[in-house]
């Protein structure tokens, strides 16, 4: 009873928060915690920290909807023919939606990492180790959807190195991405007592992310998939 699918989840979104301090920039709302002006941050890390924050908020967000659906489910909707066909609720006389089976995770989809990945390492590379420029010069060309900065855009999209290639910068963050990840779903438990466990996977979620995520450092354009 894993609901391997049960979430999906931008991971996008809370990159987007982390560049303007909490504010979803499609919705023009404070959605997550205040984390600071990226302009004033002086290390890489910073900036990480922000992501987190504010991956951290919605996971916690996620999970209380998804808590409050499945204890609705609970109270609805008994499941006695789906309990019949696993391995537990015979035995421990709970239905399956009360967490009588033997295995009771709960799955979330983890949509867009290689954008968050990418992203990420472009921040790293031209804001504080190369200084080509500043944060405020980003977040500037961010704003308008690279309009008028061919020459940076060009420089992030066919000279920064990508998530999938064979290259130790891209491959360090997403380890350290998903480490993140893991330990943040880790730190709550679903309605029925289980585990929430991330998984990386995308059927057409890629699109419709797309559509609700702005321009990226790196280089993707605005409701692009």
């Amino acid at each position: 009873f894993g609901h391997t699918g049960c979430i999906m989840f931008n991971l996008v979104a809370p990159l987007e928060m982390a560049l303007f301090d909490g504010v979803h920039p499609l919705l023009g709302e404070q959605i997550g915690p205040h984390t600071g002006d990226p302009r004033g941050f002086e290390r890489f890390d910073d900036f990480f920290d922000a992501y987190v924050t504010q991956l951290r908020a919605l996971v916690g967000q996620a999970v209380e909807a998804n808590n409050l659906l499945g204890r609705a489910h609970q109270r609805l909707r008994p499941s006695p023919l789906l309990s019949a066909v696993f391995q537990g609720p015979m035995e421990s006389g709970r239905d399956v939606i009360d967490g009588g089976a033997k295995y009771n995770s709960t799955g979330a989809a983890m949509v867009a990492l290689s954008d968050v990945v990418d992203s990420l390492v472009a921040i790293e590379s031209l804001v504080f180790e190369h200084k080509l420029i500043d944060f405020g010069q980003l977040i500037a060309a961010l704003r308008t959807d690279f309009g008028g900065r061919e020459a940076l855009l060009a420089e992030l999209m066919g000279k920064q190195p990508k998530f999938g290639q064979d290259h130790p910068a891209p491959q360090s963050m997403a380890a350290r991405v998903q480490e993140q990840v893991y330990e943040l779903w880790h730190e709550h438990q679903n309605d029925r007592g289980g585990p929430y466990v991330p998984g990386y996977w995308s059927m057409s979620n890629h699109v419709a992310f797309g559509i609700l995520s702005g321009p990226l450092p790196s280089g993707r354009r605005r409701g692009k998939s």
